[in-house]
């Protein structure tokens, strides 16, 4: 049996539900997100784990802790795994930036994989860290399932390298809070089964038109 690795984007923080740009701020999970990772971990709870491995930030660790409770586990953190930094745009709105940072916004809408934030990352920055972790999972020889807990930029990035999309792939890819994409081994490439699984949240998922992302 190969690896599976259960790629799991972070649930709704209170900067998400404010649409600001957080990046490396350790910004905690909002009412909302909170009830969702309780979801997840329910979702989980039948599930035999090998391990669970997630960003350092606590809106990713608050939900691996969560995940791993029932089953005994203690979440490792991997500071390869947390989300872009966005430098300059930390703790802004998507208004503001787009007033203080106009033809770079322009640049992230419409070509992302052209960008590199002022006092940050860029997104080849973030694959370049990101995406062999995951892929040395899967290359694991012995079977069984981890879950990997992590943020918008990584998971799209992950996705889009399975893809063979490195990078350019991104803007095609959308992950909810919470979401759940199934990955199987032993490779990268040709590995994702499901994509941003959202069954276990029945009415608590968010608008990603809101997000600042």
């Amino acid at each position: 049996m190969p690896t599976t690795v259960l790629l799991i984007r972070h649930p709704e923080s209170d900067w998400n539900q404010r649409g600001i740009y957080q990046g490396r701020k350790d910004i905690p999970l909002s009412p909302l997100g909170r009830a969702q990772a309780q979801l997840v971990a329910a979702r989980l709870r039948g599930e035999r784990l090998r391990g669970i491995i997630c960003s350092p930030l606590q809106r990713a660790h608050s939900l691996a802790h969560a995940i791993g409770h029932p089953h005994a586990l203690h979440p490792t953190p991997d500071e390869r795994l947390t989300e872009i930094s966005h430098g300059e745009w930390e703790g802004l709105s998507r208004d503001e930036v787009k007033d203080r940072f106009p033809d770079q916004y322009h640049t992230w809408l419409n070509r992302p994989h052209a960008v590199s934030f002022p006092g940050g990352e860029s997104l080849h920055d973030v694959h370049e860290r990101s995406v062999p972790p995951i892929a040395e999972l899967l290359a694991q020889p012995e079977s069984g399932t981890w879950v990997v807990v992590t943020h918008d930029t990584v998971a799209r990035l992950v996705l889009a390298a399975a893809r063979e999309e490195p990078v350019v792939g991104f803007s095609s890819v959308s992950v909810e809070n919470a979401g759940i994409t199934t990955l199987v081994g032993p490779a990268l490439v040709g590995s994702v089964r499901t994509v941003n699984d959202v069954a276990h949240l029945a009415g608590h998922r968010v608008n990603l038109e809101g997000q600042a992302l």
